[in-house]
């Protein structure tokens, strides 16, 4: 069975660093994959930014 998990980069105030520290775990653990929700409503980080932070870590 594949799990994914999802980043928490739509969490208001997550931290950068919190969100590529996820990612490196999430990488070495049991997950297939990564997904990110985007969100309007308040600030958060850009998704696409998002995701090619984490794919330099990862």
């Amino acid at each position: 069975m594949k799990i994914g998990i999802g980043l928490p980069a739509s969490v208001p105030g997550a931290q950068r660093s919190a969100i590529l520290d996820w990612a490196a775990r999430a990488d070495s653990g049991p997950f297939s994959s990564l997904g990110i929700i985007d969100r309007v409503v308040y600030p958060n980080w850009e998704p696409l930014i998002a995701l090619a932070g984490v794919a330099a870590v990862t």
